[in-house]
C-alpha cells in the first residue's frame, strides 16, 4: 500500500561528534564545552586570556586548539589553571589537553604543536621528498638553504610544510617551480600549505 505520510515520524538527535572534530569557540568569550569537548579558538578583538572553560564536566578531557595567531588566546599558570606545567601561549594549530578536577581546577594532560607528527626533511635539503606524508617540517639547516623543488609530490594532494628555527631557515623563492606572491622564509612558527 502506498504511504500517504500521515503516520510519518521524524526523529532528530544531536549526533556524537568525534574527538577529532573541533567546534569553534565564540569570539571574545571563554570557551564552552557545553556542546563538545574539542574546541578551536577564534580570532578575538584583543588577546584573550582564558580563565575558565565553561560547562566542562569533572573528569572530561577538553582539547583546546589555537585557531588564530592574530589576537588569539593564552592561558596563564594561575587561578583554575595553576596546576598546568607552564603558561600556554600557542601558535596557530597548537593544542593543549586538560581535565577538570572535582575542585574546579584543570590539570594538563599534554600539549602538541601544529607540527607534531610531521616528517622532518634532512638538514640543508634543497629538493626534499614529500613521500610518505602530508605534513613536514624543515631540517635544522647548517647553511642557508633555498628549497627549489619538492620530489615525489602527488598532483592534487595538499601538503603542509612547517619551518624549523630562524638561523639558516629554509626559503622558497617566488619563482621557478613555485607561484608565490613573495619569497617565503620558513622560520619557527611559519608554515606554507
Amino acid at each position: 500500500e502506498d504511504m500517504d505520510y500521515t503516520r510519518q515520524m521524524i526523529f532528530c538527535n544531536e549526533y556524537d561528534r568525534p574527538a577529532s572534530y573541533f567546534v569553534e569557540a565564540d569570539k571574545d568569550a571563554q570557551p564552552s564545552a557545553g556542546s563538545h569537548t574539542s574546541i578551536v579558538t577564534a580570532g578575538n578583538t584583543n588577546l584573550l586570556t582564558i580563565t575558565d572553560i565553561e560547562n566542562a564536566e569533572v573528569g572530561s578531557v577538553i582539547t583546546l586548539k589555537c585557531g588564530s595567531v592574530n589576537k588569539g588566546v593564552r592561558i596563564d599558570k594561575s587561578g583554575k589553571f595553576d596546576l598546568i606545567s607552564a603558561a600556554w601561549e600557542p601558535k596557530k594549530g597548537d593544542m593543549i589537553r586538560l581535565m577538570k578536577r572535582q575542585d574546579g581546577k584543570f590539570i594538563e594532560l599534554g600539549r602538541e604543536t601544529g607540527a607534531t607528527g610531521a616528517l622532518q626533511f634532512p638538514d640543508n635539503e634543497a629538493t626534499p621528498s614529500l613521500q610518505g606524508g602530508d605534513v613536514f617540517v624543515t631540517g635544522a639547516n647548517t647553511t642557508p638553504t633555498a628549497i627549489t623543488n619538492f620530489t615525489d609530490a602527488v598532483p592534487g594532494k595538499t601538503y603542509t610544510i612547517h619551518g624549523n628555527g630562524d638561523k639558516n631557515a629554509s626559503t622558497i623563492a617566488a619563482g621557478g617551480n613555485f607561484v608565490l606572491t613573495s619569497e617565503m622564509t620558513l622560520g619557527t612558527g611559519k608554515f606554507i600549505r
